[in-house]
């Protein structure tokens, strides 16, 4: 009776480690097309008409340089924040400029704050 209780607890562990694995290869599948789906929105966010407003405005601290930039884009507007050449996009708005401009402007007081000097 011993042996068919342990064969049975061995039987199950093996089918629920198997199940276990084939969970992970599901994830990484999701992953990779979550991945791939993300390249496609920033792609068609690519094609889109964006312009830059002339608005950038560079901070310095020694030898390390922040950048802000206003992009118009359909009607709105993206703030992107540069430092060390790593580039994101910090605020957007859907129409309009206004808000960009207070972020931006926000972001160019914490930088005085800490030092750099913006022009």
């Amino acid at each position: 009776m011993i042996r068919f209780i342990i064969a049975a607890l061995v039987t199950a562990f093996v089918i629920i480690g198997c199940s276990s694995a084939q969970k992970t290869s599901t994830d990484t599948k999701s992953t990779s097309a979550q991945k791939t789906s993300k390249k496609d929105v920033k792609s068609a966010q690519s094609k889109t008409e964006t312009k830059t407003t002339g608005s950038g405005i560079v901070c310095k601290n020694g030898s390390d340089e922040r950048k802000l930039e206003i992009i118009s884009a359909n009607g709105g507007c993206q703030l992107s924040y540069t430092k060390f050449n790593d580039t994101n996009n910090v605020a957007s708005a859907a129409s309009g400029t206004e808000y960009c401009e207070t972020v931006s402007k926000r972001i160019q007081g914490k930088l005085a704050d800490a030092g750099y000097i913006c022009n």
